[in-house]
């Protein structure tokens, strides 16, 4: 995997190693099976169409496909599904 260049500005470096060095949030309480619902009822039928699935990874934070080429469209519904 080729490293890209660093890009970021002064403030946005210090503002990313802010972030990183606070402590960890702590886990989110347990959902309760009874209160999930199909992902066709979160997304709509109107969005079936255009949904994909997207593998990636969680870096300080933020999410970040895998495949470098791979753009999401801007304002779109994303929905994350963690493993721990």
């Amino acid at each position: 995997m080729k490293l890209e260049k660093d890009t970021r500005t002064e403030e946005r470096r210090r503002l990313d190693e802010k972030i990183a060095a606070e402590p960890p949030k702590p886990r989110p309480p347990k959902i309760n099976p009874a209160t999930t619902k199909p992902i066709e009822e979160f997304l709509g039928p109107e969005d079936l169409p255009k949904a994909r699935a997207v593998i990636g990874i969680v870096e300080k934070g933020l999410v970040r496909p895998l495949d470098p080429n791979h753009r999401l469209p801007e304002q779109h519904k994303v929905l994350i599904v963690g493993q721990w």
